[in-house]
């Protein structure tokens, strides 16, 4: 009686240990005594309580950090989760802090909705997210988000420009087939694509800014363009503020 005291106590304990790990563990064979056989039953009632629990809790949490973290329509990681992840990078030196950032822009986004719709606007700016995710599938350490309506952002760590310029040149040529195929003239509405450096211990706002001058350049050059800031250049170039970037471009563009 001792011996099998002793085991069933054992098993219980390892129970207990398991909870606390979000490991549950049910007991399908119960020991004959009455006693413990009651108290076996008693911890798998106990666990899988505990386990429903958990189970709740955690999709409770994802769908929070879904909300949080993800762009509703396109499923990419929204502008809160793209600044976590590139601070992350650049916070630590390592094969991870050094790399590309491409920043793609679609001109004339608001107006597709009026002209085709919002079911059919949904399904260009879906099917380009999808795109862009699989360009990006290269690596499991890329990101891919969406900044706002009519801008996405890629991370690409230790890659080198000419890799990420076959990305964005790709990219480009799948947006032009996209808008034709939706009845969308590519004289008006169109892509561009920006690449810049990043690095350890730079800023957010540094990132961001050599991106925006290399998509300026882009839009300077042509419809479905791509833009690159020299590694060189873009550790001298004068930092824009927003507004500042903004002034130029659609003085630019004017021109």
């Amino acid at each position: 009686f001792l011996k099998i005291a002793l085991k069933s106590l054992k098993r219980i304990k390892k129970q207990a240990d398991a909870i606390s790990r979000n490991d549950f563990i049910i007991y399908e064979k119960v020991p004959f005594t009455v006693e413990f056989r009651s108290l076996v039953f008693a911890m798998n009632k106990m666990v899988k309580k505990v386990k429903d629990i958990f189970e709740k809790e955690s999709e409770i949490l994802k769908s929070y950090n879904e909300l949080l973290y993800t762009d509703p329509m396109t499923k990419l990681a929204n502008r809160k989760c793209f600044q976590l992840k590139i601070n992350d990078y650049i916070s630590s030196e390592n094969a991870l802090s050094e790399g590309k950032v491409l920043l793609v822009s679609i001109s004339g986004e608001s107006e597709i909705k009026k002209e085709i719709g919002f079911e059919k606007y949904k399904n260009v700016i879906t099917s380009f997210a999808k795109k862009l995710k699989e360009l990006s599938d290269f690596s499991s350490e890329s990101v891919v988000g969406r900044l706002n309506d009519s801008d996405f952002i890629l991370i690409f760590p230790s890659v080198e420009e000419k890799k990420t310029k076959e990305i964005a040149d790709l990219l480009l040529q799948y947006a032009k087939n996209l808008f034709k195929r939706h009845g969308l003239k590519t004289e008006n509405y169109y892509v561009n694509a920006g690449i810049a450096s990043y690095h350890f211990d730079e800023s957010i706002k540094n990132i961001l800014t050599k991106a925006d001058n290399a998509l300026l350049a882009s839009k300077n050059k042509g419809k479905f363009e791509v833009g690159i800031l020299p590694d060189h250049e873009s550790q001298n170039r004068i930092v824009l503020g927003k507004d500042e970037w903004r002034e130029e471009l659609e003085s630019a563009m004017r021109e």
